[in-house]
């Protein structure tokens, strides 16, 4: 599904408009969480002369390919600082989201679509392997606690699978 992005506004261009209006405010972003190095949750607080006037939340799950391969870090602060924007009030004609926001929807969807594609290839891969070796990789899996082919799973996990199969 693609979404018209004219209809959100870049999170520079709301810091802008802020900006103008509030010279003086603050804008601070915290990491709270590396989600065990598999991702970022950003909180972002604006404040008006020491008074907090809005939070935001947002985080983003690193992948193995796009954009999210080399800039997870900055999307989710980025994007809740987007959120906190829009808390306060400052909202596009798209509501809450951001252009960002939809962008990473965009991609996420395209991700998920390929590993999904990815996941069915290794799947009937070891489907076409004989019995003994499919129990080899499947001992290999429980031992390491992957998830069965059959399930949905993250980018890290398909990479697990892949090294299992190709080894």
């Amino acid at each position: 599904m693609a979404w018209n992005l004219d209809n959100y506004e870049p999170v520079a261009d709301r810091i802008g408009r802020f900006r103008l209006d509030y010279p003086l405010a603050t804008i601070e972003t915290d990491l709270i969480s590396d989600m065990n190095g598999t991702g970022y949750r950003f909180r972002c607080s604006i404040e008006i002369d020491g008074v907090l006037v809005a939070t935001g939340h947002a985080e983003e799950l690193i992948s193995t390919r796009g954009v999210n391969q080399a800039h997870a870090l900055e999307n989710a602060e980025t994007s809740a600082v987007g959120r906190a924007l829009a808390n306060f009030g400052l909202r596009s004609v798209g509501g809450v989201a951001t252009r960002e926001d939809m962008q990473n929807v965009e991609t996420r969807n395209d991700t998920a679509k390929q590993l999904h594609d990815e996941q069915q290839q290794l799947l009937e891969l070891v489907q076409g392997f004989s019995e003994d070796k499919q129990k080899e990789i499947k001992d290999q899996a429980a031992w390491l606690e992957l998830p069965s082919l059959k399930k949905p799973m993250s980018s890290a996990h398909l990479d697990y699978w892949r090294d299992l199969i190709h080894k």
